[in-house]
């Protein structure tokens, strides 16, 4: 061979792919697809702009490489964004590289924007058009993974929020639905305070108030509890809507101090329609909660007390302009039916400047926590719904957990809450309803968990659990929530113990999702297990070490036989096999 002549090097051809290969790859594209488009359409949806190009732009700043994949920038708003369609390992070293950045960034996000707008000629004409200072921008970091993140990598960003896979799929149902109306709720959801969001150019440094003429209810006729007062009167969509939140119960807020049911699209389609077509509003009445803070004032302008009042007297009521201050007890889709939208609707926009919502007014004691007006309002909500068709079951269990955090069902769903976000469950659990392909928990609630973890019984971890001074403080009722804490975490440590050496037990690949390349975990199969280990305390085999179990015969159990409810049937064969 002459000196210098390169060596032909023959390829080898690529293996041909099986036609449930090529399947599998177009699924894992289209949702690879789906994951990128979510995130823009939310931001489209509610009136931001999407800056371009930022996608493959790197960048070194303060000493560290990243990239962005895009900026969504309302007014003096501006949302750094970041995702990821890494998954496992790949995840976790992702995670790794960019919470450092992200952290430089949030220190100073504006020397951040000066510096990439060298790097991104859309984001330096957004400068250049802005009406407002850098000082005055609100900047925030999103970074959103296609697959669950651990919390103790979700630790190593201080200053980003995380967009999970619910939260995404909650986003985007309610900005499908009600479009610029849902702006509100993303704000919160940013840590961004409406109030310095500006409007044209200006940022408001105060918080205007409305007036309405009310009907002030004497506590007499109310019989609500001390400090409470009750008005009722008209109010227009809009200021309601501006001002409004709702604990949906799929929401992004904590899953624990969520009860409402999600917007229901068709029900919005209907209302609108009505509004439309009738040319004429509802004449019903909706629930509202009022911050403490609003003013009821006599035709003199003086304030109104309790004592001030004996029978249904004409007042002044007065709200201030304040996002987020406002709950919806009853009525969401009647009040968000009158959403605005980015295209005018003539018809829509004018009944929504107009006062045509009857609404009851309950406004709150001065000095009421966060989580006793979540629990009153979740009573409220019950109540009125209690002869109503019946509520889904998790949010039944949702709002136990508020009303009575010791009552049974209540201790059940937040173990299982902890267990979804705690290996070997985590990201295979579903904490909301949008949670799509992953397991329901409703029914490990009432069938597996609140068995397992009642305070009675040889069959209970409460037997097995070594805390004798709290166990006697339940038994005559004194036990405090820290003793109700340490019960909760004994739960989750045990049962998750457990799990983790009957995951060992079986065969590599099994323990995965029902339809994922051979996984068998199901609503049946957690179940089985759960009542398994119930089995296995009443028998005297467990005591909280699950090391000294034999579980390998459990591996020969068909579990995909057990369909259903059939979990008691598992329970009974999974029993036989463990020695």
């Amino acid at each position: 061979m002459a000196q210098g002549t390169k060596k032909s090097v023959r390829k080898l051809p690529k293996p041909k792919l099986s036609k449930e290969e090529l399947a599998k790859r177009r699924r894992e594209r289209a949702r690879e697809r789906s994951f990128l488009r979510s995130h823009r359409v939310i931001f489209e949806r509610i009136g931001f702009s999407r800056i371009t190009p930022v996608d493959g732009v790197h960048f070194e700043f303060e000493g560290l490489k990243s990239e962005l994949d895009d900026i969504f920038v309302f007014e003096n708003v501006v949302v750094l964004a970041e995702y990821t369609r890494s998954s496992g390992a790949g995840l976790a070293k992702h995670a790794k590289g960019k919470g450092g950045v992200h952290s430089k960034i949030a220190e100073n996000p504006v020397k951040f924007l000066e510096f990439f707008r060298k790097k991104s000629t859309g984001l330096d004409e957004w400068f250049r058009d802005v009406n407002y200072t850098p000082k005055q921008l609100e900047v925030r970091i999103i970074y959103a993974s296609i697959d669950s993140l651990e919390d103790h990598h979700k630790a190593l960003f201080k200053s980003s929020k995380f967009m999970s896979l619910a939260e995404r799929s909650y986003f985007n149902n309610l900005t499908r639905v009600v479009k610029i109306s849902a702006r509100q709720e993303v704000l919160e959801f940013l840590g961004v305070d409406p109030n310095n969001v500006g409007q044209d150019g200006v940022i408001s440094t105060t918080t205007p108030e409305d007036d309405y003429q009310a009907l002030l209810l004497p506590r007499e006729q109310s019989h609500f509890p001390d400090g409470f007062r009750i008005v009722s009167f008209y109010i227009d969509p809009d200021a309601l809507l501006r001002r409004a939140y709702v604990l949906r119960r799929n929401g992004w807020r904590d899953s624990l101090n969520l009860y409402q049911r999600l917007i229901i699209p068709s029900k919005i389609k209907a209302i609108r329609a009505h509004l439309r077509e009738k040319e004429r509003v509802f004449a019903n009445n909706i629930v509202i909660t009022l911050p403490a803070d609003a003013k009821i004032e006599d035709v003199s302008g003086h304030v109104l007390s309790d004592e001030d009042i004996s029978k249904p007297t004409p007042a002044t009521l007065k709200l201030k302009k304040r996002g987020n201050s406002v709950g919806i007890i009853d009525g969401q889709h009647r009040v968000f039916s009158y959403y605005a939208d980015i295209t005018p609707d003539k018809k829509i926009d004018k009944y929504r400047l107009q006062q045509n919502l009857l609404a009851t007014g309950i406004i709150y004691p001065s000095g009421m926590k966060d989580q006793e007006r979540e629990r009153f309002e979740a009573g409220l909500f019950l109540e009125i719904n209690s002869t109503q068709a019946s509520a889904a079951s998790d949010i039944i269990q949702a709002i136990w957990v508020l009303l009575d955090p010791f009552k049974p069902i209540s201790v059940s769903r937040v173990v299982v809450n902890r267990l979804a976000v705690t290996q070997p469950l985590a990201g295979r659990l579903a904490r909301s309803s949008l949670d799509s392909g992953r397991i329901k928990t409703a029914s490990i609630v009432a069938y597996g968990l609140q068995p397992l973890t009642k305070r009675s019984g040889n069959d209970s971890l409460f037997s097995i659990w070594d805390q004798n001074d709290a166990k006697a403080r339940f038994a005559d009722g004194t036990a405090t929530n820290d003793d109700l804490d340490a019960y909760i975490d004994f739960c989750v440590s045990t049962i998750s113990g457990f799990l983790a050496e009957c995951r060992t037990a079986l065969d590599s690949g099994k323990w995965k999702l029902v339809g994922d390349d051979g996984g068998i975990l199901s609503v049946t199969v957690v179940n089985g297990l759960i009542i398994l280990l119930r089995k296995l305390i009443a028998d005297g085999k467990f005591s909280g070490v699950p090391s000294n179990l034999n579980l390998g015969g459990i591996n020969s159990v068909d579990f995909k036989s057990y369909k259903s409810s059939q979990y008691a049937d598992l329970a009974t064969i999974l029993r036989s096999k463990v020695k």
